[in-house]
C-alpha cells in the first residue's frame, strides 16, 4: 500500500496555492493572526495590494503583476507582521499618523528615524502637554478619518508612539494595530 504525500500544514503555503487573479480573497486571510486582519474588508485588502510598494507594477487591485514570490511575501508579511504594510497603504504624506516606508527585507524593514515618547517623560510641562494633546489628536484620526476606515490598538505602550524631530508625534509601530472598514461593516462575517 502506497501512502500519498501529506498535504502541506502551512496555511501560507495552502493560501498562497490559491491566490489566482484579480485579488485578494478574504477566505485567504482567515486564520491568519495579525490583529490587521482581524475584520477585513474587500475595500481594504484592494487597498492593500493596489499599494503594495514590494512589486514592479503598484497600483492596479489587479494580481497579474504579482509573481508567485511576491503573494508569498505579502501574506507572510501580513501575517507576521503588518506594520510594513501599514506605512504603505496608510502613509505620513497622505497626513496618516505613520512614519515614511523606506523599504523591506525579509523580517526588517525600514522608515524614518524618531525618538521613543518615553524619552519625554521628563520633559517641561508645556512640552508634554503638546504631546499629550497630539496623542489625542492621533487618536481621532483613528476613529474619524476621511476614508472611513476605524483603527484600534489590541494593545498600548509608550514604546509604539515616537516623535520627530519637528516634534510631531505619531505610530512608531503600527504591528498592534486593527482596522474596521465603516462602509462594510460586518457584512463579510464576524469582525
Amino acid at each position: 500500500m502506497t501512502s500519498s504525500p501529506a498535504e502541506p500544514v502551512c496555511a501560507l503555503h495552502k493560501n498562497l496555492t490559491s491566490f489566482s487573479p484579480p485579488g485578494i480573497s478574504l477566505t485567504w486571510l482567515q486564520g491568519l493572526p495579525s490583529p490587521f486582519l482581524r475584520c477585513p474588508s474587500q475595500r481594504l485588502l484592494d487597498r492593500v495590494v493596489r499599494r503594495y510598494a514590494e512589486v514592479a507594477d503598484a497600483g492596479s487591485i489587479f494580481m497579474d503583476h504579482f509573481t508567485d514570490r511576491d503573494k508569498l511575501r505579502l501574506l507572510y508579511t501580513l501575517a507576521v507582521n503588518a506594520h510594513p504594510i501599514f506605512l504603505q497603504i496608510f502613509p505620513g504624506a497622505e497626513g496618516w499618523p505613520l512614519p515614511k516606508y523606506l523599504g523591506s527585507c525579509g523580517r526588517f524593514f525600514v522608515s524614518t528615524s524618531t525618538r521613543p515618547l518615553q524619552e519625554f517623560y521628563g520633559a517641561p510641562p508645556d512640552e508634554a502637554a503638546d504631546l499629550a494633546y497630539q496623542l489625542l489628536g492621533v487618536l481621532e484620526s483613528l476613529r474619524s478619518n476621511d476614508l472611513n476606515y476605524f483603527f484600534y490598538f489590541t494593545h498600548v505602550d509608550a514604546a509604539m508612539f515616537g516623535i520627530f524631530s519637528n516634534g510631531h508625534l505619531f505610530i512608531r509601530d503600527a504591528s498592534a494595530l486593527g482596522v474596521i472598514d465603516k462602509q462594510e461593516g460586518t457584512q463579510h462575517g464576524p469582525g
